[in-house]
């Protein structure tokens, strides 16, 4: 590994650790809302000035972030999620999540289970768990 690369991968565990001992040096100059990387100060300026660079080429409709646009983009996948305690279908997964939250909620104690589908360490031996899929049932 070259002095380069570890200098990079030095920069990115700095940068990263403020997540982890809850340090917020980013502030927003608006509202004061304080974040951890300056990217999601980035974001969440886009609250102040209305931006919403990420389009669905199928409607048009557009999106603040690139994950409601992921989100949105499900409704135009043709395939629906089925409710295993009612006859409730939908595309989206989070309308489903909340279709059990609000209608099943006396099965809450089960309601999501995450499954964790992969963890790796990496070369400066932090280990990092990536969750992908929230199972509901009931």
């Amino acid at each position: 590994m070259t002095a380069k690369r570890i200098s990079f991968l030095v920069c990115k565990v700095k940068a990263h650790m403020p997540i982890h001992i809850g340090e917020k040096p980013f502030v927003c100059k608006t509202c004061q809302m304080a974040f951890n990387r300056s990217d999601s100060l980035k974001i969440h300026m886009r609250t102040h000035t209305g931006e919403t660079p990420y389009s669905c080429e199928i409607c048009q409709q557009t999106f603040v972030h690139s994950s409601s646009l992921k989100s949105h983009k499900e409704i135009h996948s043709g395939i629906n999620l089925h409710c295993d305690c009612c006859d409730f279908e939908t595309p989206q997964k989070h309308s489903l999540n909340r279709h059990l939250k609000n209608t099943h909620s006396e099965h809450k104690e089960n309601a999501q289970c995450v499954v964790i589908i992969s963890t790796r360490r990496s070369c400066y031996n932090l280990i990092y768990v990536k969750t992908i899929v929230i199972i509901s049932h009931c």
